[in-house]
């Protein structure tokens, strides 16, 4: 179900703040006209969700979070191919850099 509400991991369908005001715009006139049928009920229950989803993403900062793990990762899988005879030591160093790049990131949430 998470599948048709475009509710995942990779989310960014209301990411655009146009996308979001048009969705909830659509919520009130779907809300505010009179027919009651189950088709019109359904794309009320699916528009409300997809917006509660996006505030939550927004509020939460999940995406941002999400972003700085991905770019961590890539930078220590990055710095392991470019360097793979790099010493303990210096593979130690340039990981607790990519670390402090992440704690600086998280912070500025």
């Amino acid at each position: 179900m998470a599948f048709l509400l475009g509710i995942g991991e990779q989310d960014k369908a209301l990411e655009s703040n146009a996308e979001l005001l048009q969705q909830m715009a659509l919520l009130k006139y779907l809300q505010s006209n009179e027919s009651s049928s189950a088709s019109s009920t359904i794309y009320q229950w699916i528009t409300a969700a997809r917006i509660g989803n996006e505030l939550y993403q927004r509020v939460s900062g999940k995406r941002k979070i999400e972003q700085f793990r991905a770019e961590f990762l890539a930078g220590v899988v990055s710095y392991l191919q470019k360097n793979p005879n790099a010493s303990p030591k210096s593979q130690k160093t340039e990981i607790e850099r990519l670390i402090g790049v992440f704690i600086l990131q998280m912070k500025s949430l």
